[in-house]
């Protein structure tokens, strides 16, 4: 597979909705309802926002379809570039959350561990795993910013 600056809008949004896919797979019903202090319903939510953005600037679209972002962009390579830019940075972070809440997953299940040990790793996993979604919020929302420049046409 290429590297991630050689994909394309669609690859890269793609590959974000994937992410989100591997958080959500992290929260079993039968689980706890927070993860590294993040919930279900957080990551969700940033999914339905990101999946919003994606729907009204046709990013999942193939790019040679006329109605996708990578084909309306073609002709505008500096917002092309941008797009890129956050849709990068954006999975990233997806991944970077994924790992978070992983290894707190995996320390909540861990029956060798003091409680106290699980408690303070706990906390210091939450504070990143925070950080981090609020950082994917804050580029999703400059994604959702950008796309008011693509509401008309780049002629």
């Amino acid at each position: 597979m290429s590297s991630k600056t050689s994909l394309s809008i669609t690859e890269q949004a793609r590959l974000c909705v994937n992410h989100f896919s591997q958080l959500r797979l992290l929260f079993p019903d039968s689980g706890p309802p927070k993860l590294a202090g993040i919930s279900y319903s957080a990551v969700c939510d940033e999914l339905g926002r990101f999946t919003s953005w994606a729907r009204n600037t046709s990013a999942l679209q193939d790019g040679q379809d006329q109605n996708s972002l990578g084909y309306r962009l073609r002709d505008a390579p500096d917002i092309a570039d941008q797009v890129g830019k956050l849709l990068r940075d954006l999975s990233g972070l997806l991944e970077e959350v994924c790992t978070v809440l992983c290894k707190s997953a995996k320390a909540v299940k861990s029956s060798s561990e003091a409680a106290g040990d699980v408690a303070s790793g706990e906390g210091l996993a939450a504070s990143e795993a925070q950080v981090l979604l609020r950082s994917v919020a804050e580029t999703i929302t400059s994604l959702l910013k950008l796309s008011i420049v693509n509401q008309n046409p780049l002629s």
